[in-house]
């Protein structure tokens, strides 16, 4: 006759009145009998039913201690792979009581900053890297433009702009700009003439029209007004970014647009 083995184990939790049955199955050389014939056979004697009583508080202990060393994994990872900034801005007031900070990112295509302004009139302002890294004179020492390749004003995106053309920011109704800007033409890299370490980011009263104002001064700040505040970009001793190799015009630049 055809042999089936029917092996039941009972897993209790806390105690017998709530108690949770498995049953395995198993059966070999089967006849031509359906299936559910062999689970009324009875199993042999040298097979016996085992009972394994697990108390909750064991089980509690484990799913604790699973739970706290997933927990310890998550808070490592996230302290080691914190992203350092390879360089700072802190801004100082100019014609108006601004103040915030920026950080920069080099990338594979330029440089990512973000960070936030506060103390702005809402609305557009002007947003640009200029020559020089002096803030004296309400941040008007800073100069103009940095523009080491000779171009006229323009829009981030336009292939004919300063390299410290950088738009707009967007301040809202209470002042505040959150700024992410992510450019190709700017460049932590030292050997680049892109390299933006050491120099002054100026703010500015009035929305910068991109060199879309007909006129000179459009062609030349953007008619972007007056200084609101400005800062230097301070590049960490640790860090050596990635940008444009020296001598390079840019031919990549910012998808943003404002």
């Amino acid at each position: 006759m055809n042999e089936g083995h029917l092996v039941g184990n009972v897993v209790s939790f806390g105690n017998s009145v709530r108690s949770y049955t498995i049953y395995t199955v198993c059966w070999s050389r089967w006849s031509r009998q359906s299936p559910s014939s062999h689970l009324i056979e009875t199993r042999p004697p040298h097979r016996p039913v085992t009972h394994t009583y697990i108390h909750s508080e064991v089980i509690m202990a484990w799913v604790t201690s699973i739970t706290t060393l997933c927990l310890l994994s998550l808070a490592s990872i996230t302290s080691t792979n914190k992203i350092v900034p390879s360089a700072v801005l802190s801004f100082i007031p100019g014609v108006d009581n601004i103040s915030g900070n920026l950080q920069f990112y080099p990338t594979h295509y330029g440089v990512v900053i973000s960070g936030v302004i506060s103390g702005l009139s809402p609305g557009k302002h002007g947003f640009h890297v200029h020559a020089k890294g002096n803030l004296g004179n309400k941040c008007a020492d800073a100069a103009g433009h940095f523009n080491p390749f000779n171009a006229r004003h323009g829009a981030p995106t336009d292939r004919d702009r300063h390299v410290g053309d950088l738009g707009n920011v967007l301040a809202n109704q209470y002042g505040v700009a959150y700024i992410y800007i992510e450019d190709r033409v700017i460049s932590l890299d030292p050997n680049s003439q892109a390299y933006i370490g050491g120099l002054a980011i100026v703010v500015h009263q009035g929305v910068d029209d991109l060199g879309r104002g007909g006129n000179a001064d459009s062609l030349k700040t953007g008619n972007a007004g007056s200084r609101s505040g400005c800062g230097i970009i301070e590049v960490q001793q640790r860090f050596r970014g990635i940008g444009l190799s020296a001598g390079r015009r840019p031919v990549y630049y910012s998808s943003r647009k404002c």
